[in-house]
């Protein structure tokens, strides 16, 4: 009887505890938060650790490797610290004589990122864990809480920097050469035209008569 009371006691301090306003959510599409690239993992990782640079690390597995030991491992994983930024998605309503007000509210996430090797590649997937920070009536902080639905978009904007960091580190490709055909000029000299020939592989003229002033001429090459 006394632990069903106590039960009850701690449920109605909960709910006067929760008296600020409901938490709503903006809807959005949800993005993608796993991509593959066709690189091996020590290109992809590189990425990953350019990506999460200006974050702090609390964790990696393993804790160190040099690009010969990844090139063996088949799954690579890091965790950062807590982020605050201010959420897109989840807000409190309330109006101001009458009139509605949003006031999307403060939070903070943290990422988990694992690159795993796979058929053709290396996958990469981000995932997040999301806290609010809830609001009394007064508008005064009533401490964070966690969602059940991280905004997505967190985590398709980090596998973007990803994306974009490994895009960045690749070699330039070679042009590609193309056969250029023997170009054809002219002669200036009046009655004795001759057709040159230019070949970009020797670059040197051949020239040979094209009339009948110069039929006795023989071709040559020149210079």
């Amino acid at each position: 009887m006394k632990k069903i009371l106590l039960a009850l006691l701690c449920a109605s301090l909960s709910s006067a505890c929760s008296s600020g306003p409901a938490v709503k959510k903006q809807e959005y599409a949800k993005l993608r938060t796993e991509r593959t690239f066709e690189t091996d993992m020590p290109a992809v990782w590189k990425g990953v650790e350019k990506a999460v640079e200006s974050f702090k690390v609390t964790e990696r597995d393993p804790e160190k490797l040099n690009p010969i030991e990844l090139r063996k491992t088949k799954e690579v994983s890091l965790e950062t610290d807590w982020i605050y930024s201010r959420s897109r998605d989840k807000y409190h309503e309330y109006k101001v004589n009458d009139l509605p007000r949003k006031q999307f509210l403060q939070m903070r996430i943290r990422y988990f990122v694992k690159a795993a090797q796979v058929m053709g590649g290396v996958t990469v997937s981000v995932k997040t864990e999301e806290e609010i920070e809830r609001l009394n009536s007064d508008g005064s902080p009533d401490g964070y809480s966690s969602v059940d639905e991280p905004d997505s978009a967190r985590a398709n904007e980090l596998l973007e920097k990803v994306s974009l960091a490994i895009l960045s580190a690749a070699p330039p490709s070679k042009p590609q050469t193309r056969s250029l055909q023997p170009a054809v000029l002219c002669c200036p000299i009046r009655f004795c035209r001759r057709i040159f020939s230019f070949f970009p592989s020797t670059g040197r003229l051949f020239f040979r008569p094209s009339s009948p002033q110069c039929s006795s001429a023989s071709p040559e090459w020149w210079p």
